[in-house]
């Protein structure tokens, strides 16, 4: 295998690889900015002196389970976009690039964003950077791993980059319509629960989202429509809660809606494996029963 194709991917390919790495980086980067300078990181935790507080200290609190799934919160989107990397372009070097985006543009996010002192969170940053560029690097790998047997499993097809975000305009229409209806109860269900549980519960609603993230990435309707479909489920109990509060303008607070997208897209994202492992599981399956078939036949 040339050396040089496995590390960068195929040369008419790079430039959208790279570049689907670096919309990531700046997607991640404006929505961590707008979240560290709101209200939110006041209460940020400058307790870096383990690994775990460093992973802490860069992740936005969510509201029924705080800082107890930060880890996974910043690095389940970070590996599901890696390992389409590495499934679409083989190119390791980008697939390792991408494996610390999201959590080191939070980072530098909140350096630069942070109604903290200066010296303070030039401190922190000093801490998480390293951090996270190793645990970055080390979810990289593990894609360069996954994707490259997903690869061998079953080859990837010619597919734009919006594509492979969104899915087709045929596969794109499916799931918004699976989106919708799957999602709709969310809003009705938090009226209801909220005379025994009158609290938000961004987690718990991702939970129940993340089934409608692996249906709709089943149908290949793209990582971003799984985000979505998981988000759409948070997002409509995000909502509900602000109409109950009598604030609805509260939804477009980032310390309220950032967190609700952080840990819809890690949720989403681990729906999203999951359909990935039935579907390998299907061609498994598939290939199988076609030896068997054959031999007989033969």
């Amino acid at each position: 295998m040339d050396v040089r194709r496995a590390l960068l991917g195929r040369p008419d390919g790079r430039f959208r690889i790279a570049g689907t790495v670096g919309l990531v980086f700046v997607f991640a980067f404006v929505l961590y900015a707008a979240y560290w300078r709101s209200n939110a990181a006041y209460g940020a935790s400058t307790e870096v002196t383990t690994q775990l507080g460093a992973i802490r200290a860069v992740a936005p609190e969510i509201s029924d389970i705080g800082h107890s799934r930060a880890t996974a919160v910043l690095y389940l989107p970070a590996a599901a976009i890696a390992i389409l990397v590495q499934y679409h372009g083989g190119a390791a070097i980008y697939t390792l690039a991408a494996g610390p985006a999201i959590p080191v543009a939070s980072a530098l996010a909140r350096a630069a964003f942070s109604p903290l002192p200066d010296v303070l969170e030039m401190e922190v940053l000093g801490v998480t950077l390293p951090t996270h560029l190793r645990l970055g690097l080390a979810v990289g790998a593990f894609a360069v791993v996954v994707g490259s047997a997903l690869r061998r499993l079953s080859p990837p097809s010619e597919r734009s980059a919006s594509e492979r975000f969104f899915g087709s305009s045929g596969e794109r229409h499916r799931a918004v319509v699976v989106i919708a209806v799957a999602a709709v109860p969310s809003v009705p269900s938090t009226f209801w629960l909220y005379a025994s549980y009158p609290t938000y519960q961004p987690f718990g609603y991702a939970v129940f989202g993340a089934p409608i993230a692996a249906l709709v990435y089943w149908y290949r309707g793209g990582i971003a429509l799984a985000w979505l479909g998981d988000a759409a489920a948070v997002l409509g109990h995000a909502t509900a809660i602000a109409f109950i509060a009598d604030s609805p303008d509260y939804v477009l607070d980032p310390a309220f809606f950032v967190p609700a997208l952080a840990v819809a897209t890690a949720l989403g994202s681990l729906g999203a494996g999951v359909a990935v492992g039935f579907r390998g599981l299907y061609v498994v399956v598939s290939r199988r029963d076609a030896v068997g078939s054959g031999s007989h036949g033969g």
